[in-house]
């Protein structure tokens, strides 16, 4: 075998593949093609890293070894021929084979450092970050291996729940398996896409009962995966099973940092194999019994606060989209027994407050965003037991004023920071209800600014976000809007004149003017029957015959 591997490695730096690389009835050849083709887009893909992307390499050498024990496999003449035909076309049975390859293809999928530090650039620009040479090529090869890995996986299917689940699970196939399509199905974590989430699906639902038992949960992922990756760390606030801790030691936190002070290995430090035990985490909350949350719950809480305590921003980020789903999985008695509430928001708080240009954009749009949405999953939860209802509104009220208006002070022409605000505001406003009344003047004319904006035609995607909030503050406000009727009708006469004048896609700006459409028949709906909307719907359309098809 050592032989094999060899030769399979040599052959990985081949220019191009061997054309007698296929395995018939291994995988499924209409969804994946033989393994010449997966080979030649291997090597295209090493190319395009300038050789330098080492898993290219020994998945490729990966792909020769298999094929080739494939092909050495002893075929049995002495079959009767009854059973000849009744097999005929199903796989020869390599189980052992199988579970090397499948294990080797788990471990490639592994994000290296160079692409996760890429995943983690900081970005001041306005528009949407692309992906870099290198995790374009991670991605890409990932998604080789994950539909090769299904491939494998459906041609043998007994390999983790069948008899011979009992000898791949002693080689941890079943929890390479569950990482892998765990580090690769949660697309928040920067290096996942839609694609590769779809095939980890794929690959859960033939295998579900497997890679979701609870001993796999508990003992090989929780257990064996992420709490090493966290061992020697501790939050002061929370005592080893995961419940608040009655005395706080006060101590001087130091950080550890470079000569520069920011980044080198020191950051990478406080960054390796968070972002994969976070995802991980994530993956057996969704595949876990509530019952099962509260029972492990000193496994999962400590993790996720101290990825929050001691992550950096977009650890932080990630960490608050995984509090949102176990907040989520448990009930408010629960919550409120453990005395962690008021920890997670002490915890949370710190994400909103991250902002340009301190803050690189693409890092505080993403931390100021999950932060949002984990804190009003918390106040979700909490008012349930915390003063009913008043405690929710309560709490998100204070995100509203502390958070996002705040936030608006300090972003100032930030286009795309402002946009993650104000959608953020929509979402508070929408929670709130009417009782977001108090701030009306102040959400108005925040909405109403960039609407208002001469680049609207440029930045669409900014006023669209302003005018779907300005939608749910009409909605939710209605019968104090009319004081600000004048205002809001002038944001969307300018915003509908200017949203065109751009070079934006005519998609972008067909939703900016329906949003502004149905903002209208909102402030029209508020309006009554004062009269005062029909006037000034005659006098635009008088002065500008183009505003028509606003009041469509």
């Amino acid at each position: 075998m050592d032989a094999i591997k060899r030769a399979a490695t040599a052959a990985a730096y081949l220019p191009e593949p061997p054309e007698s690389i296929t395995v018939p009835g291994v995988l499924d050849l209409e969804q994946l093609a033989d393994l010449s083709d997966i080979a030649a887009e291997v090597i295209r893909l090493q190319k395009a890293a300038d050789g330098t992307l080492d898993s290219c390499r020994r998945l490729l050498a990966q792909l020769y070894v298999y094929d080739y024990t494939r092909c050495l496999q002893p075929v049995d003449e002495n079959k009767d021929k009854d059973n000849n035909d009744s097999d005929e076309g199903a796989p020869t049975d390599n189980t052992e084979g199988d579970a090397m390859f499948a294990a080797a293809l788990c471990a490639a999928v592994r994000p290296s450092r160079g692409a996760m530090e890429e995943c983690w650039r900081e970005e001041d620009g306005v528009g949407v970050t692309s992906p870099t040479p290198n995790l374009a090529v991670l991605t890409a090869t990932t998604g080789v291996c994950l539909r090769v890995l299904r491939g494998v996986l459906a041609a043998s299917p007994t390999l983790l729940d069948g008899p011979s689940a009992t000898a791949a699970t002693s080689t941890g196939l079943r929890t390479a398996v569950a990482v892998a399509i765990a580090t690769w199905s949660d697309v928040s974590t920067g290096w996942s896409t839609e694609a590769t989430a779809r095939v980890c699906a794929e690959i859960l639902q033939m295998h579900h009962a497997a890679l979701t038992a609870e001993k796999v949960l508990v003992v090989e992922l929780l257990g064996g995966t992420v709490k090493p990756v966290f061992a020697g760390t501790r939050v002061p606030t929370v005592t080893e099973m995961g419940r608040k801790a009655v005395r706080v030691p006060v101590t001087r936190r130091e950080v550890e940092m470079d000569e520069a002070g920011v980044g080198g290995d020191a950051v990478w430090l406080r960054r390796k194999g968070m972002g994969e035990a976070l995802a991980v985490v994530r993956f057996v909350i969704a595949g876990m019994e509530p019952r099962a949350v509260q029972e492990n719950w000193h496994l999962i809480a400590p993790p996720v606060l101290t990825a929050l305590d001691a992550g950096d921003i977009l650890t932080k980020a990630h960490a608050c989209d995984v509090l949102a789903d176990i907040i989520t999985a448990v009930d408010a008695a629960f919550l409120a027994r453990t005395g962690l509430g008021s920890v997670f928001e002490q915890a949370v708080i710190p994400c909103l407050h991250f902002l340009p240009p301190l803050t690189p954009t693409n890092h505080a749009a993403r931390a100021f965003s999950a932060g949002v949405n984990a804190l009003v999953a918390l106040a979700r939860r909490q008012g349930v037991r915390e003063g009913g209802r008043e405690g929710m509104y309560k709490a998100l009220d204070g995100v509203l004023r502390d958070g996002v208006f705040r936030a608006v002070t300090y972003v100032g022409e930030n286009v795309r920071m402002m946009e993650t605000v104000v959608t953020a505001a929509g979402t508070l406003v929408r929670e709130l209800g009417v009782r977001s009344v108090r701030h009306l003047s102040k959400l108005v004319s925040m909405c109403a600014a960039p609407m208002l904006s001469p680049f609207v035609g440029t930045h669409p995607q900014l006023a669209r976000a302003a005018t779907a909030t300005l939608v749910e503050v009409v909605r939710a406000c209605w019968p104090r809007v009319p004081a600000h009727n004048a205002e809001i009708l002038k944001a969307a006469v300018f915003c509908w004149m200017r949203g065109g004048d751009g070079q934006q896609e005519e998609v972008e700006v067909a939703r900016l003017r329906h949003e502004l459409r149905t903002l209208m028949a909102l402030l029209e709906r508020a309006d009554g029957d004062s009269g005062w909307f029909e006037r000034a719907r005659g006098a635009v359309v008088e002065r500008e015959a183009g505003l028509a098809g606003l009041f469509a």
